[in-house]
């Protein structure tokens, strides 16, 4: 159908302004239309030198690249044509700008996937990653032209480099639909779900059967009619999902085909079979579903529908039955209040498929807690075939429950998304089917949330494998009590792009409860704020306590909490339960009973105190400040008044400054754009040390990047910010430029096996291990010229193999904590963990030196500019425009100081003494800033130690320094500090091998663009700007709300209009 376009083509580019030198270049275009506008214009070069029975031949482009460009720059006149392969190879040869023309790159902008037209054939890509294929050999021919290839229902399809244009200044992209077509309104028709045609329906966007419809027509086959189905109207709000159905239209009209686009009404059948109540009588012992309320059609208003939790779980059943049946299927996403019963929306399903059909369903739940609340309810019920998986639970017991799975005694698993995306998920199922995939608390996906899980945010990644690598079916079930349905706090369609959900239906369920009244008083106070706001939240903890009711008071800090309870009067102390992060397990659990049978009456919390707490008579809710978004708040006060016909309260005493505690908070937690940088500079560092475009790390590898404050976060935050960064880069360029991927579960540690026990411990574990150094190797040298030798050999061992053949009743996250505590081979007197630590000078060691030195004269004279007096991190930067002229080193070098000399708050607070390795304390001001103070007699410690330390560590005048250093010692952080100093001053790089952290695999698609990028002084990661920005809206939205006198009718409207998405 492409070839119908031609005509009207050439004739615009006759019309056009193009000059007469100028050269056209198509990018995604069939072959045959190619052929066909190279009779009006020819090619630069011969068709023999690029073609080869009608396919591009890569080889043949590659081998007459020479004459390409001689062609190229003694051209003068006239319209030439180029593939898009001879146009990047020129590109990666000579700066285009030498020719004296221009180009015109014409982009087909209805695909960003293209079918591959070349001569070779080459390996799916993505799943040889999604399998763990990770070895898999790079085609330098491929890796030429392209960044990925794969194959799609037996369609073989490829992505293009992309070629940065801001670099040429003779050339100019354009979209071949244009700007009128997507301006366009798409013509489409409602219709009821009963009308679906029985014939040619295809499924928009997702279906096997759509992608085929437009590779057919790519490759020019012809249609009378067709119809396209899409089963919500939300995917319309998808802009690019919007403008190629635009796009298809305006190409069935040009070929005078007819393309009709049915969009089905998302309406429940109120009726469900018999055998779900049957089950809801059964193991409910209840006659009759709850009502649900869900917003008619929340993009034109606040009208409401009811209807039952039977007629939901009619709907996921019947999903279910479809994807069995291998017919087109929908996801779901559902919000509805807490204390609604969402539970048994996913349980009832799971429970018929397990009993009708033999299926699995597997849960997916962020907390231990709630997995193992909701398996012991569900058992309770008498349901015996469900249980939990997580990191928690022995090999032996482990092995026990994947048995059960696999022969059909289980069919509902909870499992956490850090294991599931751990496996293949037929390490826990067998040969099992899958009916039902459910994603509990589904908003943690959300990359803005105060509570989002990085782990979340790769499940739509593993989806998307098991769906199309593993020949799974099954529909998806996203469920939350709060989301934002669209607008510019969206976290619904954010959701469902992230998990890669297929035709989703959402049912957005109503926001408001009238039940639940607001108390929101004006908090007006003398002196400290801090000091007033806890003696005030101490007056309303009495008096509920002295009333008999039942609260839940929110605290943003556990210190805060802390002091609570030490303020609190002794007759009070046995009337509250604290519950936050660092309380343990057993005593969480006793605070929750109690409460429960309202022993205690108030529990001090932090936002730990949320997923999963349905106790239906809690009275109030108090918050001592806010601490997150206005969705947090809502999510919060939601544990009030569940029972029916009873109402609650949301109380505060609430003044501006209370907002700080917000402020510090997304301080503390969110990734800087600093930090993306270094990460991508670092991954540049890494691809040129090892000249590979893929290859393992590990989290400590960036290290230096974040502060000592961070190092018990390391692992989510380097996980965040990689991931930042390969979504920032697929949005910007319609490619992975780079693709990662956490491998959790690394297994391969050193550690030295003392001489006297090695014969020992050899004839036990030898299979397992490989040795890698010996003891006259490993030689370290101290300040004082003392030699350290290590009492053994160094080892390779595969723990994960020592973990399965002799310690299996323990969890391997226990087997490895033992190891690296130095307890698990305690019976040959026990060995001792060690790290490989790595480092690489750029120049000689005198250089460096010299180097270093100079950095610290300049330290020097700029912390004498704020001597005893605090400071930002943008007045050191500053300062340091005195010494450096470059932008990007100044932020660098203020980054690496404050990141890695900084002890940790606590300490600039109570007055205790800094660390050995840190000159720095901090704190944060009242707007939530965090700022620097030095101690003059520490930094001349430190400056000189490390100075000293870099002597010894390359006393002679190598370049390199390669040792297995021990995993607990402070001489070993200092090593670690050194390596981190180095690379953050472009003096050197490092890797750090066999720590605890997990393991990343690193793809670089397009070496080039990360080279760029990795320099680029304005590089800005868009999806860090959006978090950002929505940060700062969150705050003006809350102060709104917590400042206005208005009623408690017109407080609800202002809270339903901001999940609505609209203006509050």
């Amino acid at each position: 159908m492409f070839n119908q376009l031609i005509t009207k083509h050439i004739e615009e580019i006759k019309r056009s302004s193009y000059e007469n030198n100028c050269i056209l270049v198509y990018k995604g275009f069939p072959i045959n239309f190619l052929l066909e506008i190279s009779n009006a214009f020819p090619f630069l070069n011969d068709k023999y030198r690029t073609f080869t029975s009608n396919k591009i031949d890569l080889k043949k482009v590659s081998n007459n690249i020479t004459d390409s460009i001689q062609k190229l720059l003694s051209k003068n006149d006239g319209l030439h044509i180029l593939t898009y392969e001879e146009f990047i190879l020129l590109s990666q040869k000579i700066k285009l700008s030498l020719y004296n023309g221009k180009f015109v790159i014409f982009k087909n902008n209805l695909f960003d996937e293209y079918l591959n037209q070349s001569t070779e054939r080459f390996i799916d890509i993505e799943e040889e990653i999604e399998k763990n294929h990770l070895n898999f050999k790079e085609n330098e021919l491929f890796n030429i032209f392209y960044t990925n290839s794969s194959l799609n229902d037996n369609v073989h399809l490829i992505q293009y480099k992309d070629i940065d244009l801001d670099e040429i200044n003779n050339a100019e992209i354009k979209s071949f639909f244009g700007e009128t077509i997507v301006n366009s309104d798409l013509d489409y028709k409602e219709i009821e779900p009963d009308q679906l045609p029985d014939q040619d329906m295809i499924i928009f966007p997702s279906s096997n059967a759509y992608t085929y419809l437009k590779y057919r027509l790519f490759i020019g086959e012809k249609f009378d009619s067709q119809q396209i189905i899409i089963t919500d109207a939300v995917t319309l709000l998808n802009k690019q999902h919007l403008n190629e159905l635009k796009i298809l239209q305006y190409v069935f009209k040009e070929n005078k085909a007819d393309l009709k686009i049915l969009i089905k009404k998302n309406i429940l059948n109120k009726e469900y079979r018999e055998e779900i109540a049957t089950i809801l009588k059964q193991y409910w012992k209840s006659d009759s579903f709850r009502e649900l309320t869900f917003y008619k059609n929340p993009d034109l208003s606040t009208e409401k529908m009811t209807i039952t939790q039977g007629a939901v779980i009619e709907e996921i059943i019947e999903q279910c039955e479809m994807a069995k049946e291998n017919s087109n299927f929908s996801d779901i996403f559902l919000t509805s209040p807490t204390g609604s019963g969402k539970s048994a929306l996913f349980q009832i399903p799971a429970i018929y498929l397990a009993q009708e059909y033999d299926l699995m369903t597997i849960v997916v739940s962020p907390l231990k807690s709630l997995m193992y609340d909701q398996v012991y309810a569900l058992k309770n019920r008498g349901i015996d075939f469900v249980t939990y998986i997580n990191s928690d639970i022995a090999l032996i017991e482990r092995e026990k429950i994947i048995e059960n799975i696999k022969n059909g005694r289980i069919s509902i698993l909870y499992l956490s998304p850090e294991l599931l995306l751990s496996y293949d998920l037929r390490n826990f199922i067998g040969d099992r089917k899958v009916g039902l995939l459910v994603i509990d608390e589904a908003h943690l996906v959300t990359t803005w949330g105060r509570d989002f899980r990085v782990d979340y945010w790769y499940l739509g990644n593993y989806i998307k494998k098991l769906r199309k690598y593993s020949n799974f079916s099954f529909p998806v079930l996203a469920l939350t009590a709060t989301a934002i349905y669209t607008g510019k706090n969206d976290n619904v369609l954010e959701t469902v792009e992230t998990l890669n959900m297929q035709a989703p239906k959402l049912y957005i369920g109503n926001i408001r409860r009238d039940e639940i009244k607001f108390q929101i008083n004006n908090f007006k106070y003398k002196g400290s704020h801090e000091l007033a706001k806890i003696e005030k939240t101490k007056q309303v903890i009495m008096q509920n306590v002295n009333n008999g009711i039942k609260t839940i008071v929110y605290f943003p800090w556990t210190n805060q909490i802390k002091l609570m309870k030490d303020e609190l009067p002794g007759n009070y102390k046995g009337k509250i339960g604290v519950y936050f992060g660092d309380v343990d397990k057993t005593e969480k659990e006793i605070v929750m009973d109690k409460f429960y049978e309202s022993e205690i009456l108030a529990v001090l919390a932090t936002k730990a105190f949320g997923m999963g707490v349905d106790i239906s008579d809690i009275r109030i809710i108090y918050h001592h400040a806010p601490s997150g978004n206005l969705l947090d708040y809502i999510q919060e006060i939601g544990r009030v008044a569940h029972e029916r016909n009873t109402q609650g309260k949301a109380v505060v005493d609430f003044c501006k400054k209370d907002l700080k505690f917000t402020r510090i908070l997304y301080g503390l937690s969110s990734i800087k754009q600093y930090q993306v940088k270094l990460a991508l500079q670092k991954i540049w560092d890494l691809y040129s040390h090892k000249k590979k475009q893929k290859f393992l790390v590990s989290a400590e590898d960036f290290g230096f990047i974040f502060s000592d404050k961070d190092k018990d976060k390391l692992e989510t935050k380097v996980k965040s910010t990689l991931l930042l960064l390969e979504r920032d880069l697929h949005k910007k360029y319609g490619y992975y430029v780079v693709i990662v991927r956490p491998k959790s579960l690394f297994s391969t540690v050193f550690a030295c096996v003392p001489e006297k026990i090695e014969k020992r411990f050899l004839e036990k574990y030898g299979r397992f291990c490989e040795k890698v150094s010996t003891i006259r190797q490993n030689t370290r040298y101290g300040l004082g010229g003392e030699i350290s030798y290590d009492p053994g050999n160094i080892f390779r061992i595969k723990l994960d193999k020592i973990w399965e053949n002799s310690f299996g009743q323990d969890s391997f996250p226990a087997v490895k904590r033992k190891f690296f505590e130095g307890m698990l081979f305690e019976e040959f007197g026990g060995i001792f963990p060690k790290y490989q630590l790595t480092i690489r000078l750029k120049d000689s060691k005198k250089d460096i030196l010299e180097k270093l030195n100079r950095y610290f004269s300049t330290l020097d004279n700029t912390f004498r500019e704020f001597q005893g007096k605090y400071f930002t991190r943008r007045d050191l930067e500053n300062a340091l425009k005195a010494y450096f002229d470059d932008a990007i080193f100044r932020r660098r070098i203020t980054n690496l100081i404050l990141n890695l000399y900084t002890s940790p708050s606590e300490f600039a607070t109570t007055g205790r003494s800094l660390r050995f390795d840190t000159f720095i304390q901090s704190k944060r001001n009242d707007s939530g800033e965090e700022i620097f103070r030095v101690s003059d007699s520490a930094y001349l410690r430190v400056k000189h130690f490390a100075i000293q330390k870099f002597n010894v560590m390359f006393s002679n005048a190598s370049k390199f320094f390669n040792k297995y250093i021990s995993a607990m010692d402070k001489e070993s952080e200092f090593r670690i500090k050194i390596a981190y100093l180095l690379e953050s001053l472009l003096l050197g790089n490092y890797e750090i091998v066999g720590g605890e952290l997990l393991q990343i695999f690193i793809r670089i698609s397009d070496p080039y663009k990360i080279k760029l990028l990795s320099k680029y002084q304005k590089y800005s990661n868009i999806i860090l700007q959006d978090i950002d920005e929505r940060h700062k809206n969150s705050v003006k939205t809350m102060e709104e709300f917590f400042t206005s006198t208005i009623s408690n009718n017109k407080r609800w409207e202002f809270i339903e209009n901001y999940f609505l998405g609209r203006e509050t």
